[in-house]
């Protein structure tokens, strides 16, 4: 799931003041939010609840963009004596280059050259090649899609048509991928899209649903939504969107693929869209829940367990420094779990790692987790895109050094042990976006699609990105 570009949005603060962290408790659950459900339709549970149409929906989004990496400055847990660092190096090219140019946008029209911060890689095939998703920033009608292995692709397909933002994308089973989109431009009012595309099948059109209904996320554009799919094709939703100018509403859904349109559960309104903000969703089907977190670092966090076809969740504050940037259910039933801890008096940024059992999702303490990189600044951690656990392992790739210009990778595992940690190389522009995922087989020692955008100026002095992709092998 790519770390939130809100960690980005407080590199200034790390830079300038300073403080270390404290690991702080969560409150105890607080007594249950009432929650209104749509009307009519019908979803995945069956009835209204979480599946019916509704004309109060919304969305939002906030997908992971982050890494680590880096000297100066970096403090992290004491070494597990018995885990070896993996010394990683690059397939196709080097350190001093030969890696793959996917594309130049030094020519695109308009006034836009630099990719917006949403950027995924999703494997498709065997996993010996992968799909990559991306967009400019700005508003745009399409977004990007490359295609990438360990031979050459030849031309790239054409931009996929959207309408509006790509927001959040990752693999719906193993033979396809999925994209959501909050579409503005149509008719009706903006809607969430989910574009389906067959993994089998390069540079073909996606299959394109609506999520929800036209209109269903208000007017005022202030919009965000992640999501996160399970085994059975049931996707968790979780969005924002403003109500008015002082209003702002987290929701909730359950869309079943190939399912008509939901409606969203509202589940808390909030002064500032910063509050209301979906920072990381999980959905446990053995438990028959899901498990939501809204809010924003340095602010206020929310965590909300809604059952399947509730018309009300339950509610506790996370009080204190951490914040919730990604969960994960891992093939053993377990919660995975990372946690950010920010300091800005000192300064001082720790990531914090972990699994729990899903019984206690809604009880787990801070403490729990394993203070797996500290770092005194970002610039320290390499700030990408990242796809999520997997085998219960965190793979970070990203930028490091004040000019972000160091590409850089960490391996955490789930018990908070670093398992790689280098800098594969220097870029000669700004580390824009960054993104690691297992080649094939996803065991720690093996290879690895590698990719990344960097931004260079011109001539004339505008900024154009450009986007690299290559392959590293660890052992």
């Amino acid at each position: 799931m790519p770390l939130p570009s809100r960690l980005r949005s407080i590199l200034p603060a790390l830079a300038i003041l300073g403080g270390c962290s404290v690991i702080n408790h969560f409150d105890d659950v607080k007594p249950a939010v009432t929650a209104t459900a749509g009307n009519g339709g019908s979803g995945p549970t069956g009835g209204a609840g979480l599946g019916g149409a509704s004309t109060s929906g919304n969305a939002g989004s906030v997908v992971g963009d982050s890494g680590m990496a880096g000297s100066g400055g970096a403090a992290d847990a004491a070494p597990d004596a018995n885990i070896r660092l993996l010394n990683c190096r690059f397939v196709i090219g080097s350190a001093t280059g030969g890696h793959r140019k996917l594309d130049d946008l030094s020519q695109v029209p308009g006034t836009e050259r630099v990719l917006a911060d949403k950027f995924f890689m999703l494997p498709t095939g065997n996993g010996t090649s992968v799909r990559i998703l991306t967009q400019l920033k700005g508003q745009q009608t399409t977004y990007l899609e490359y295609f990438a292995s360990d031979v050459g692709i030849g031309t790239q397909p054409p931009p996929v048509v959207s309408n509006g933002r790509l927001v959040d994308a990752h693999k719906l089973d193993a033979s396809r991928s999925g994209a959501l989109i909050i579409e503005s431009g149509g008719t009706g009012g903006p809607r969430l899209l989910l574009h389906t595309f067959d993994d089998a099948t390069y540079g073909a059109q996606p299959v394109v649903s609506a999520v929800t209904n036209a209109g269903a996320l208000g007017t005022s554009g202030n919009i965000d939504a992640i999501f996160s799919p399970d085994s059975s094709g049931v996707l968790a939703v979780a969005a924002s969107f403003g109500v008015s100018s002082t209003t702002f509403s987290s929701m909730f859904g359950l869309y079943t693929l190939g399912s008509a349109p939901i409606g969203l559960l509202t589940l808390l309104n909030y002064p500032t869209s910063d509050l209301a903000r979906p920072a990381a969703v999980v959905r446990v089907p053995s438990r028959g829940s899901t498990y939501a977190f809204y809010g924003e670092i340095l602010q206020a966090e929310n965590e909300f367990e809604i059952k399947d076809g509730a018309t009300s969740a339950t509610m506790r504050a996370i009080s204190g420094t951490p914040f919730a940037l990604l969960t994960n259910l891992d093939s053993a039933g377990k919660l995975d779990v990372m946690m950010a801890d920010i300091d800005v008096t000192i300064p001082s940024f720790k990531l914090l790692v972990g699994q729990v059992d899903p019984s206690q999702a809604m009880s787990f303490d801070a403490t729990q987790l394993v203070p797996a990189k500290q770092a005194s600044s970002l610039t320290d951690v390499p700030i990408g895109s990242l796809p999520g656990f997997v085998d219960d392992t965190l793979l970070f790739g990203g930028p490091t050094g004040l000019g972000r210009n160091q590409l850089s990778i960490l391996f955490i595992d789930a018990a908070g042990r670093t398992r790689a940690e280098q800098k594969l190389a220097d870029t000669a522009g700004e580390i824009s976006n960054a993104v690691v995922i297992p080649r094939g087989s996803s065991a720690l020692i093996g290879q690895y699609h590698i990719a990344w955008s960097e931004t260079v100026v011109d001539a004339t002095g505008q900024k154009y990105d450009t986007v690299w992709y290559d392959q590293i092998e660890c052992f």
